[in-house]
């Protein structure tokens, strides 16, 4: 009894205690525009100090062929995850670059840690986004 009772009581204060994760709108309007276009979300969590970023900025979100499956498959939100903590939190991200693969309705289908050259993202991103 006192199992079940101490149980309950746990499950109502983790209910009680958690707050929905309240998403910046550029996240939001990407989510939407995936639903409605059949693409997945790409979240780029970065920090503003972070030289591996902004590489991945220069080299591989502006190399043409990543440009080009965005267009047909992704939709890119980059967020910087000082800023964003209770969503970095929420998506576990525990580097910089963290890239998190998102489902239209917004449920994780992967994330990637660290820094990935184009070739190298165009490779995961086949594997894990298939057409």
């Amino acid at each position: 009894m006192h199992k079940l009772l101490l149980a309950l009581l746990c499950s109502s204060l983790i209910a009680c205690s958690t707050k929905p994760i309240q998403k910046p709108a550029v996240l939001t309007e990407a989510l939407s525009t995936a639903r409605l276009e059949n693409k997945v979300v790409v979240v780029d969590f970065g920090a503003s100090w972070c030289g591996w970023c902004t590489k991945l900025d220069q080299d591989t979100w502006g190399d043409s062929s990543v440009q080009k499956w965005f267009d047909a498959k992704g939709v890119l939100v980059k967020l910087d995850a000082e800023r964003e903590p209770a969503l970095a939190k929420h998506y576990d991200v525990k580097g910089y670059p963290t890239i998190v693969f998102l489902k239209a309705d917004g449920s994780v289908i992967e994330s990637l840690t660290g820094y990935r050259d184009p070739n190298t993202f165009l490779a995961e991103v086949r594997r894990i986004v298939p057409n």
